[in-house]
């Protein structure tokens, strides 16, 4: 707080900030405000001012508080700010509260008959969406109470560090979509705290004001030591102590004043000699001043966490409901917790030195206890699960049994990493043989979703542990998606291979699967068109025309092969359209981190349908959000770069690579390379060679083989470059040995754009010859595969390496054709270069 009780000293700045953010929810233009800063900065107190300055506005308030008890509990701090509004909401209120997409959310409040049906798989995404429209519901009149004008909303959470990982994503999704409605966001948070959610520093982007209050200055120290003391004038002397010992933490100078008062003492040396832990554990000392039930009810509080009920309080300190309430009475009158329930300290600082004069035995043995009783209770299981997972493991059937269901509720709302803490302790519990494999792949798939380290470790495990040959397959199928996906491709293929050999019937559909998953993983390795056609040969003589995964990504590879091999469009296009028909590859985009997605992109990139490629790319991306894919979030965002950078928006094409290479810090590998490459030739355009330089040493460190696929698309980046920054010769070295790459893989008719690049290089070192030939032979590929794109980029080269009229003639036909593409890129600079090309022949007039 900024002052003791409630003064609020030093703190205008802030205060005028939040009146503003207030004053613009009243006018229909919602805000979204920070207040960050370390613990007793008086986050909390300008919470509460904002909250009854809200209240005298007419805004509705609502709140939520994190909490370390409930980050494991997937939507907890969403529940917090809705859950009792609906609950008392009547029944017409209620409806209107969850009508249309609103209806969303419905399972969070246990009424899942009033929402649409969802499949299991991942809900995040769509609760979130529902969530946003429970909060513009919220703002519309209440046809119940015959009221006809709107209410703003004023949306207070504390301790935002403290979150669950899914409502940090629903406060990103709304900040972004405040401007039109009634709603003031309000966020108090430790931005350092190191087991944030890592979405919360993404909060900080969003279109919002951050406030940092400051320490209190001397003269603030010295109002406030008045005001407390009643001694008339301060010392200098007391005041500088004090600013010493607390350093103009609000918090730790109510807490000295309060140790001043009831000691009597104003002993300045003494005073100077305090240091700012000893502050915090006079509130031991006042504590141990109180009745034994009052010491038990403060320790079970920080074994359940604030919110407790006193009744779950009470049954856990082994205290009769009559002491329970006189106990509660001596915390508050010491201020150690806040006056009335549901339970609370008066401080998180005041929690942690509680909970700090615990002994660790005590607390694990307690923290079990307080899971039985929550479970005798009927809390949610996620609930029960969250004191679990710090609780000692005794082996109990009902921990393991718990610990799942929770796993899968937060798998099912897109919270895969809250899963994998669920199950990694069930593995720990330890359950019994015969379930330790199944709970050790379902949390290699958590892992693997949310890109957290150990999937591969806990893989090998559950393989160790089963017989059947099938089962054994599927693993090892699940093994090979991870290794791929980390750019271990032979690794991968090794592994794939394997699981092939465990099955007895090579034409099953499970031996199809790997099969597939070889293929991909081999075009995303070195990128050998030979190996695919093998694997393609093999798998066309399965079944054909089934709507599943499996199945479309055999024509999906069938696609990319035509496409790299430089065959026409009209050829590989419609493979690609079926394999997407129906929306299995989008579907699954998460099972496989997008490898079987991959294939049907690219196709699609080769034939020109950039708008059907962010149409698609965009319903995966939501897919993998939704699943809470960490991994394949990165590869689509990778594979939506390309259409975007194509289709002339380059700054998002830029965001979405740099988030996908983000990503490899969590073990995503697969196209790091080519995210690198285009990359580089993003920043070209974006007239940034430093940036574009810094990317593809990025790439440098990715350890690529020397054959790997992506060593052709970065020689084309590095060729570009040079050629951007006057150094034609090395340009053209790097672009020939692109060349030489590309007739080792077997797709030198493949339309990747060197020879472009080569053209202009040898122009510029005065070759004609050389980039007149290279010309033609790029717009004799581009003709062939059809595609407006490329015919068009390949005539605005061979414009430009003709010049004077012929030259001319060729531009004017590459717009053209341009024009008839959705390479809005590409027109422009064939624009440019005619524009230029006129204005050389004398004509400025029609130059410009």
């Amino acid at each position: 707080m900024g002052g003791t009780g409630a003064r609020l000293l030093e703190r205008e700045r802030e205060l005028r900030a939040i009146g503003a953010a207030l004053a613009a929810a009243r006018a229909r233009s919602g805000r979204l405000l920070l207040i960050e800063g370390a613990p007793g900065m008086g986050k909390s107190s300008l919470l509460e001012a904002a909250g009854a300055r809200a209240a005298a506005l007419g805004l509705t308030v609502l709140r939520a508080r994190g909490a370390e008890h409930e980050r494991a509990l997937a939507f907890g701090g969403a529940l917090q700010l809705f859950e009792r509004t609906l609950a008392r909401a009547g029944e017409a209120r209620r409806a209107q509260l969850l009508s249309g997409a609103a209806g969303l959310a419905g399972e969070l409040f246990d009424l899942a008959g009033e929402r649409p049906a969802l499949p299991e798989e991942g809900r995040a995404l769509a609760i979130i969406h529902g969530l946003y429209w429970v909060t513009a519901n919220l703002s519309e009149p209440d046809p119940s109470s015959g009221r006809h004008t709107s209410r703003p909303l004023a949306l207070l959470i504390d301790d935002a560090h403290l979150l669950d990982a899914p409502s940090i994503r629903f406060l990103l999704y709304l900040g972004a979509r405040l401007e039109e409605l009634p709603v003031s966001v309000l966020v108090a948070l430790r931005p350092d705290d190191p087991g944030a959610p890592a979405g919360l520093r993404d909060l900080g982007s969003e279109p919002a004001a951050i406030l940092r209050p400051q320490p209190l200055s001397s003269a603030a120290v010295e109002d406030l030591l008045a005001a407390a003391l009643s001694t008339g004038a301060v010392a200098a002397e007391l005041t500088h102590a004090a600013l010493t010992v607390t350093g103009g933490n609000p918090f730790l100078l109510r807490e000295l004043i309060a140790e001043l008062r009831a000691d009597g003492v104003e002993d300045v040396a003494r005073l100077a000699t305090v240091a700012p832990s000893a502050v915090l554990l006079a509130v031991v000392g006042r504590l141990g001043r109180l009745e034994p039930a009052a010491t038990a009810i403060a320790k079970a509080l920080v074994v359940l966490g604030d919110g407790t009920s006193l009744a779950e309080a009470s049954a856990l300190a082994g205290v009769a409901p009559g002491a329970a309430g006189d106990a509660l009475d001596g915390l508050a009158r010491e201020g150690i917790l806040a006056p009335g329930v549901p339970l609370r300290f008066a401080h998180p600082l005041i929690g942690q030195v509680v909970a700090a004069d615990l002994a660790p035995g005590w607390r694990q043995a307690n923290e079990l206890r307080a899971a039985r009783i929550l479970a005798a209770a009927g809390a949610p299981q996620e609930r029960v699960a969250t004191h679990l997972l710090s609780a000692s493991a005794g082996g109990e059937a009902w921990v393991v049994d718990v610990l799942e269901r929770a796993a899968a509720g937060a798998r099912a709302r897109g919270a895969p990493e809250l899963a994998a803490g669920y199950l990694e302790r069930a593995v720990r519990e330890p359950p019994v043989d015969a379930e330790r494999a199944r709970l050790l792949s379902a949390l290699a798939e958590a892992e693997f979703a949310a890109g957290l380290p150990g999937a591969r470790a806990h893989l090998e495990q559950a393989l160790g542990l089963i017989a059947q040959p099938q089962a054994r397959a599927q693993l090892l199928g699940s093994l090979g998606r991870l290794l791929a996906v980390g750019g271990r491709y032979p690794e991968a293929i090794a592994v794939l291979e394997r699981g092939l050999s465990e099955l007895a019937d090579p034409g099953c559909g499970l031996a199809r699967e790997l099969r597939l998953l070889i293929a991909c993983t081999g075009a995303s390795g070195d990128g050998s068109a030979m190996a695919m056609a093998a694997a393609l040969d093999e798998l066309r003589t399965g079944p054909a025309g089934e709507a599943t995964a499996l199945e479309c990504g055999v024509l999906a590879l069938a696609a990319s092969q035509a496409a790299l091999l430089g065959h026409p469009a009209t050829e590989f296009a419609p493979l690609a359209l079926r394999a997407l028909e129906g929306g299995q590859l989008v579907a699954e985009v998460s099972r496989d981190a997008g490898l079987l997605l991959t294939p049907a992109a690219v196709a699609l990139l080769y034939a020109d349908l950039l708008e059907v490629s962010l149409t698609v790319l965009g319903a995966a991306l939501e897919r993998a959000r939704v699943d809470g894919s960490v991994l394949a979030t990165a590869t689509v965002s990778y594979l939506r770069a390309w259409p975007l950078y194509f289709t002339g928006q380059v700054a998002d094409a830029i965001a979405d690579l740099e988030q996908a290479l983000a990503a490899r810090r969590h073990g995503w590998s697969v196209h790091a390379g080519a995210a690198c490459a285009l990359l580089a030739h993003a920043r070209i355009e974006a007239g940034e060679l430093d940036g574009a330089a810094a990317a593809l040493a990025d790439a440098d460190s990715l350890g690529l083989g020397t054959e790997h696929w992506a060593r052709a698309a970065l020689l084309v980046a590095r060729g570009r470059l040079r050629l951007a920054a006057g150094d034609p010769a090395g340009a053209l070295a790097d672009l020939r040995e692109c060349e030489q790459l590309l007739e080792r893989q077997g797709v030198s008719g493949r339309s990747i754009p060197w020879r472009e690049h080569a053209a202009l290089a040898a122009l510029a070192l005065g070759d004609r010859p050389q980039a007149l030939t290279l010309a033609a032979e790029e717009q004799e590929r581009a003709q062939r595969i059809g595609a407006a794109r490329l015919v068009g980029g390949a005539q605005r080269i061979r414009g430009l390496v003709e010049g004077g009229e012929q030259g001319i003639q060729t531009l004017t036909a590459a717009v053209e054709t341009l024009e008839r593409s959705p390479a809005k890129l590409e027109l422009a600079r064939a624009l440019v270069d005619l524009g230029a090309t006129v204005r050389r022949s004398g004509r400025p007039a029609a130059s410009r």
